[in-house]
C-alpha cells in the first residue's frame, strides 16, 4: 500500500499547488490516525484528487504575487511562497472543517438530497478531464504554458515531438 500512496502523495501535493512532500504528509498522518481510530479494516484513507483540485485554485490564486521559477520538472518555490501557500491550505482546511463541523451540529445533511445523480456525475466526470489535462505535461515532460480548459490538452498535443520517452514510460507503468 506504501508504494501505491507514494507517488499518489507526490502527485495530489503538486495538484493542489503545494510541494510534494506536503502530499506526502497528507497521506502518511491519515493513515496513522485511522490505525488508532478507524473500525473497518478494509477501508483505504488518504489524499483524494478532487479535494487537491479544489485546494489548488484559491492556493494558486493567493500566491499568484509571488515570483516563480519553473521548469519540467520542478516548481522551485521561494521559502516565503512556499510559507505562504501552506498558511491558506491550512487556514482553508480549518474553514472548510468549521462549516461541516457547523453542518452537521444543525443537522443539514437532508441538503444533499437536492443535488441530483446527474449533477454529482456531471462534476465528476469534468473533474476527472481537469485532473487529466492538468497532470499531462508532467507525464509527458514538456513544459507548457498555463492554459486552462481545452486549451490545456492542445498545447500539450502540439508538442508531440518534444515528449520525453523515459517521462512518458514511466507515468504510463
Amino acid at each position: 500500500m506504501a508504494i501505491f500512496h507514494i507517488p499518489q502523495g507526490m502527485a495530489y501535493g503538486s495538484l493542489a499547488g503545494l510541494s510534494p512532500v506536503n502530499g506526502l504528509y497528507t497521506s502518511f498522518f491519515p493513515v496513522l490516525i485511522y490505525i488508532l481510530f478507524g473500525t473497518s479494516r478494509h477501508i483505504s484513507v488518504g489524499t483524494f484528487s478532487l479535494s487537491s483540485l479544489l485546494f489548488s485554485s484559491p492556493v494558486n490564486r493567493l500566491a499568484s504575487g509571488f515570483n516563480q521559477h519553473e521548469n519540467i520538472t520542478n516548481r522551485a518555490f521561494s521559502e516565503e511562497e512556499t510559507t505562504f501557500r501552506l498558511q491558506v491550505a491550512i487556514t482553508l482546511t480549518l474553514s472548510i472543517g468549521l462549516v461541516q463541523l457547523t453542518m452537521g451540529l444543525l443537522q443539514l445533511g437532508f441538503l444533499v438530497t437536492y443535488l441530483s445523480g446527474p449533477l454529482i456525475s456531471g462534476f465528476t466526470c469534468a473533474s476527472a478531464f481537469h485532473i487529466l489535462a492538468s497532470q499531462m505535461s508532467g507525464l509527458f515532460g514538456v513544459n507548457v504554458p498555463s492554459y486552462y480548459g481545452p486549451g490545456n490538452l492542445v498545447m500539450v498535443s502540439s508538442l508531440t515531438v518534444n515528449f520525453r520517452l523515459f517521462s512518458c514510460g514511466v507515468g504510463l507503468s
